[in-house]
């Protein structure tokens, strides 16, 4: 009887590991963050989105370019071919937002924390 009852504790323990350890994937584009620190970009506004982003290419190459859109860009960076330096908290956008763009190229999300003209 002690082994039946230790055998569905450790049944029951390791099914509630697996649900627990579950990724929720209504959550999981707007979840993965990642802090950013003095990227250099330039502002450009994408109608595509219908949103001001920020440019940054990938060292390294030549046409790889990941495009920020901060959803608290003020005002006075709002101007096209602003040179900048930001840093803030990066996170990933649903991936039909992503549709369409040159290869090489991406949007992401990101909070900015701080943002200067260069």
């Amino acid at each position: 009887m002690k082994q039946n009852i230790l055998t569905i504790m450790i049944f029951l323990s390791i099914i509630i590991g697996i649900v627990g350890c579950e990724k929720d994937e209504n959550t999981s584009n707007n979840t993965d963050t990642a802090k950013v620190t003095n990227l250099e970009g330039t502002v450009h506004f994408y109608s595509a989105v219908q949103q001001w982003g920020i440019a940054v290419p990938e060292k390294g190459t030549y046409d790889a370019v990941e495009i920020f859109l901060p959803n608290n860009l003020e005002e006075a960076y709002k101007k096209e071919d602003k040179k900048v330096r930001f840093s803030g908290r990066r996170f990933n956008l649903s991936s039909d937002v992503n549709s369409g763009l040159p290869v090489g190229s991406k949007y992401t999300g990101i909070e900015l924390s701080s943002i200067i003209s260069q």
